[in-house]
């Protein structure tokens, strides 16, 4: 059985942790995920400039992935 336990910030992840750890039986296992929810960013922005930034140095999705 997994159960999927979601918090909103580190001291949330501490305390249930922590309540795990106190349980102590050998069934109990921690792996701890850490998935950052997504903030939107500022529609002010002005990103026009950025509109042909690898016009010089075109690439393939696949030569970003290779390189990242």
């Amino acid at each position: 059985m997994k159960i999927t336990i979601e918090v909103n910030n580190d001291a949330e992840l501490k305390k249930v942790l922590a309540a795990l750890e106190a349980i102590n039986t050998d069934y109990v296992d921690t792996p701890v995920i850490l998935h950052r929810s997504i903030t939107k960013g500022n529609k002010n922005i002005d990103t026009e400039g950025l509109f042909g930034i690898w016009k010089r140095q075109p690439r393939t999705l696949e030569e970003i992935r290779k390189k990242h």
